[in-house]
């Protein structure tokens, strides 16, 4: 395994001294030749140093800087700076979000201002809730005593529907 994976990355490296030393052959023979070559319709212009070059035929269509150093240095430098202005961008609408600069925070406050009173019931309660369910997290905590409120408030809404009925019913009789 491990020769094979040697002789391919030797194979690789052979392939790449033949490009190098096929287009120093093209220098040599003069500028005009080596442009005439890299001016064919595969050649693209580096978008750095503005000279023409081939194209990595993996990666043709993306290209758009030329193999020498300082132009991938310029590529990297060119990407980092959108990456930077993103999240600056991001950055700034999040602080707007967080500011209350929008509709989003101002319904957020007012499930909070809904959601501060249950939490400050009787202790006691609050303290029972927690054992049973085996934990102290707040958010659980308003999770489980909204649901028991919910599930409170039904059983009493048809514990009185029940009552309704069946006096309605006793006193006709």
């Amino acid at each position: 395994m491990f020769f094979f994976i040697f002789f391919s990355e030797l194979l690789k490296g052979l392939f790449f001294l033949i490009v190098l030393q096929v287009e120093l052959m093209l220098l040599s023979l003069g500028e005009d030749v080596f442009n005439e070559v890299m001016n064919t319709k595969e050649a693209k212009t580096c978008e750095a140093c503005k000279q023409p070059f081939k194209a990595d035929l993996r990666a043709e269509r993306q290209q758009r800087y030329c193999p020498m150093l300082e132009c991938q240095r310029e590529r990297r430098r060119r990407s980092q700076r959108l990456r930077r202005a993103a999240k600056s961008s991001l950055r700034k609408q999040n602080s707007e979000i967080l500011a209350g600069g929008n509709k989003f925070s101002q319904l957020q406050s007012a499930s909070r201002r809904f959601e501060a009173p249950m939490i400050s019931e009787d202790p006691l309660i609050v303290g029972l809730i927690a054992m049973l369910c085996g934990t102290d997290n707040p958010d659980h905590l308003r999770t489980t005593m909204r649901s028991l409120k919910e599930r409170g408030q039904t059983i009493m809404k048809e514990r009185s529907d029940w009552a309704a009925k069946h006096s309605t019913s006793n006193a006709s009789k």
